[in-house]
């Protein structure tokens, strides 16, 4: 038992979607370094998952525990990694621990996209642990831990420090579709009563029956 509020009641949790949205950042991330490191250095074979291997640790890891615990898909979301108790951002062991447990479905992912074949489950199949990691967050409602999450005692949350990358394609796509809106029918566009209209004409009508 808690002697005080724990973290996940009082700070904003961030959404599952966020977090595959940053997870498939770093992921992508760290693919596109490891096969220019590769494509550098001439690395073939197996030690192609060892570069990769070695890059998502740093990043998610040792970059992450000396940047307030954000990745760098945590950082482009606003989302960090705290810990459950007492909402500090935690440091490189935690994270460490983290990694460690959710390195395992990852590996299958990869194993999975190098043998991918349209004509066998198997790829599927070793895709299924990083899929039931993710399913721990959606079926806990409460503090929406994944697997790795319960293993290093952690949440994630949002945070006022990085880019809101989520917000601000929200907020283009919006505006991509009012301006669509507009060039398509500009006659009703721009007879559509605006809000502060309807509350004008709201508190008119009201103060009427008033009197």
């Amino acid at each position: 038992m808690f002697d005080f509020e724990p973290a996940y009641s009082r700070m904003r949790l961030g959404f599952v979607s966020q977090r595959i949205l940053a997870f498939a950042i770093d992921f992508f991330g760290c693919s596109f370094v490891s096969q220019f490191i590769e494509a550098f250095f001439n690395i073939q074979g197996g030690f192609r998952l060892v570069v990769f291997t070695l890059i998502w640790f740093f990043v998610r890891v040792f970059f992450a525990s000396g940047n307030q615990s954000q990745s760098w898909g945590h950082f482009a979301l606003s989302l960090k990694v705290v810990d459950m108790s007492n909402g500090r951002p935690v440091g490189a062991i935690e994270l460490a621990k983290r990694e460690g447990c959710i390195f395992f479905p990852l590996f299958f992912l990869l194993i999975s996209l190098q043998s991918f074949n349209y004509q066998s489950a198997l790829p599927l199949f070793l895709a299924m642990p990083l899929v039931v990691d993710i399913a721990f967050a959606f079926a806990d409602t409460r503090k929406r831990q994944a697997l790795h999450d319960r293993v290093a005692n952690t949440i994630v949350v949002m945070s006022r420090r990085g880019l809101q990358l989520d917000q601000k394609l929200a907020n283009l796509s919006r505006r991509i579709g009012k301006a669509r809106q507009r060039f398509a029918d500009p006659d009703e566009y721009y007879q559509r009563p605006t809000r502060a209209y309807r509350e004008e004409d709201f508190y008119r009508r009201r103060n009427r029956r008033r009197y």
